[in-house]
């Protein structure tokens, strides 16, 4: 009997414990199945994620692929360029001149009241280029200007009193006062011009000047020449009429001829002919006929007249009539020729 009962108590405590542990099991297998699930749900927001990074470093590559590509045309442009350039340099080596030389070097005294000294050169008519390389150093703290005068301003400069009371003339060029001074100065136009060194207005005391003047320039081979204006030209009795023409580049020459086509011995025309810039066109066509680059007197024809061009732009030639024996007007027949170099 107590044998049975014994059984009973064990088997009952043996299906408790087993009943127990198919619980744990059960539990424990639900708790890795959503662990592994979570883990699951991370790596594929981390696929995605990268997914979305390829993505964004494919679109830069493509970027970086594009850029290189225009990086890879404007080299190939900028080679173009720069065998271009060297061709022109070669041109220009082969075409061009340049020359240096010393205009003035040593000592200047300078003494008296308004007291200057003028340094002469001329620039060729086929120079393309012309500077002034000016350098000078005075005794005793004393100062001087310089000043570049073309050939008209040297003779109106000469004869005023311009030095001493510093009521300066027209000038192309002036300096500040200075104890030592060094610069380089561009010639616009060919011809003779003259560097003055002088002393600064009222004074007078002598000082040493020491100076060094070079001039250096570029000299082309190839000159071109072409008409710029030519035909029949009907001026009227004392009348201006306008011929224009456009200047590129400096230097340049103009070459000037005309004839008065319907002369009349009896009651002879005459003309005259003046070169004008701009401002002078304008003040010409206000009665002012003062100003003038150039000018030629009153006659019945011209055979040929080189004339330096000074600057470049717009310019006008004016044919001016005149009849001392009164009342006709004239027909001109002419030829503007210009002249630059390259």
């Amino acid at each position: 009997m107590v044998s049975l009962v014994a059984y009973k108590a064990l088997l009952t405590v043996v299906l408790a414990v087993s009943g127990a542990s198919s619980g744990g099991i059960t539990y424990y297998f639900n708790q890795r199945t959503t662990d592994l699930n979570n883990r699951v749900v991370s790596l594929d927001e981390q696929l995605n994620s990268s997914n979305n990074q390829v993505s964004s470093l494919n679109n830069q590559i493509s970027t970086l692929n594009s850029q290189v590509s225009q990086l890879q045309s404007a080299n190939s442009e900028l080679g173009s360029q720069i065998t271009s350039l060297r061709a022109q340099i070669a041109t220009l080596n082969q075409t061009s001149t340049v020359q240096t030389k010393v205009l003035s070097q040593g000592s200047i005294d300078l003494s008296g009241y308004g007291a200057a000294v003028y340094i002469p050169f001329t620039v060729e008519s086929d120079i393309v280029f012309a500077t002034l390389n000016v350098t000078f150093s005075v005794s005793g703290g004393y100062t001087i200007r310089a000043a570049l005068l073309s050939q008209g301003e040297h003779a109106t400069f000469k004869d005023c009193n311009c030095v001493f009371y510093g009521n300066y003339t027209s000038l192309t060029w002036l300096s500040p006062d200075a104890r030592s001074y060094t610069t380089i100065v561009t010639v616009p136009y060919s011809g003779l011009w003259y560097l003055a060194l002088m002393e600064p207005p009222g004074t007078g005391s002598g000082l040493t000047i020491t100076e060094a003047v070079t001039l250096t320039t570029r000299q082309s081979q190839r000159e071109v020449t072409q008409t710029v204006s030519s035909g029949s030209l009907f001026v009227a009795f004392n009348g201006i009429s306008y011929v224009s023409f456009t200047v590129t580049k400096v230097p340049a020459e103009l070459n000037v001829t005309f004839t008065i086509t319907d002369f009349i011995p009896n009651f002879p025309q005459s003309i005259a002919l003046h070169l004008l810039g701009q401002e002078q066109h304008a003040l010409f066509q206000a009665g002012n006929y003062t100003l003038t680059t150039w000018s030629y007197p009153y006659s019945t024809t011209l055979t040929s007249s080189r004339i330096t061009i000074p600057s470049t732009g717009v310019w006008y030639l004016a044919v001016q009539e005149q009849n001392p024996g009164g009342g006709f007007p004239a027909t001109v027949s002419y030829t503007l020729k210009l002249t630059e170099w390259e």
